[in-house]
């Protein structure tokens, strides 16, 4: 997507904010086809966390068997696993041949011919990585990740880390806006090659963390109030940025920006939305507490069935992901003679 400049505002409350009244839901008319991944012999839990398709015929898998990272591969009509470095976490890409998989600290890229571990810089001094975060793409030759460190004795507090990918090395980035003082980082989206949103929340006052980076700096967008904890975002263009969350008596919260200001949206069926998922269509899927799932489009919410596999609640955000031909994938598990054993689905 490529990166239009946006007006800097701040949100003044929200009771400034316009609540978008929930349109008719419309059933989806169509259905759900389960693609099980061969499961390894063995008694470990094993599931497909996250998916990437390039093309009907062209996509990526990452799960585990236990703890140890499976990458799988998909031919357009079956899954095998591949040999990879044992790096697991989350999947994104951009095309057959511009593929990530990382935790944030420890990173693997597919070119097309070979996997590649691609080194993070080393942390300040006295400091170590914590092996967990975001990874996400939507820029061929870049690539952006989040992370924390903590220090050596795993005594200190952590202090989260956004590091981006300049197609040759992984860069660190300036800290953004008050990352040092508690706010834990739940979520990163990149819409282009040099924007980016990242959220975040803490216990107590002053609990909002929502900033984007423009390309050479951090815009804190400060929700006033202390109104939300913000859990997710979906950024599918400069002008249409989702978050998530839960207000202030822990009801569920949507918004979206169009490039000028936050809408509020009703949340079809009621409970919260801790993960939004990009499934192309020009808007997010959402899985709610109660297990409805929603994709958004021109008609406004549409009744997703829901998937024959067993997708974690607030799994990766690669967990649902767009299929070229219009579908949707999902990632899970399921039980079979008595053992939890990976498997995807197809929605079309």
């Amino acid at each position: 997507m490529a990166l239009r400049t946006t007006r800097r505002t701040v949100l003044t409350g929200l009771a400034a904010m316009a609540v978008v009244p929930l349109v008719p839901v419309r059933a989806f008319a169509a259905g759900w086809t389960r693609h099980d991944f061969p499961p390894r012999a063995g008694t470990a839990e094993q599931r497909v966390n996250g998916i990437f398709a390039a093309s009907p015929t062209a996509a990526w898998s990452i799960g585990v068997d236990g703890v140890e990272p499976v990458v799988g591969r998909w031919d357009g009509s079956s899954w095998r696993a591949v040999q990879a470095p044992a790096v697991g976490g989350d999947i994104a890409g951009t095309a057959a041949d511009d593929v990530w998989i990382g935790t944030g600290a420890k990173n693997m890229h597919w070119d097309g011919v070979s996997w590649t571990v691609r080194a993070v810089p080393a942390p300040p001094a006295g400091e170590m990585y914590i092996d967990t975060g975001n990874l996400v793409t939507d820029a061929r030759g870049t690539a952006w990740s989040t992370t924390a460190t903590t220090t050596v004795l795993g005594t200190g507090p952590l202090i989260y880390r956004v590091m981006r990918w300049d197609g040759t090395a992984w860069q660190l980035l300036p800290n953004p806006p008050r990352t040092t003082a508690g706010f834990d980082v739940l979520d990163l989206d990149v819409t282009g090659a040099t924007g980016a949103w990242v959220v975040g929340t803490r216990v107590g006052a002053d609990r909002t963390l929502v900033v984007q980076w423009d390309g050479s700096a951090w815009v804190d967008h400060q929700l006033p109030g202390d109104s939300v904890y913000p859990e997710a975002v979906l950024a599918l263009g400069p002008s249409a940025v989702w978050i998530s969350g839960q207000d202030a008596n822990s009801s569920g919260f949507l918004a979206r920006w169009n490039g000028e200001s936050w809408s509020r949206l009703d949340i079809p069926g009621g409970g919260r939305v801790s993960r939004l998922y990009d499934v192309g269509n020009g808007g997010p899927l959402i899985r709610t507490q109660n297990d409805g799932y929603y994709r958004w489009g021109a008609a406004g919410w549409q009744v997703v069935p829901t998937p024959p596999v067993r997708v974690l609640y607030s799994e990766v955000r690669s967990a649902f992901a767009a299929a070229p031909d219009g579908g949707i994938w999902a990632a899970g598990s399921r039980v079979a003679g008595g053992r939890v054993v990976p498997a995807t689905a197809l929605y079309l």
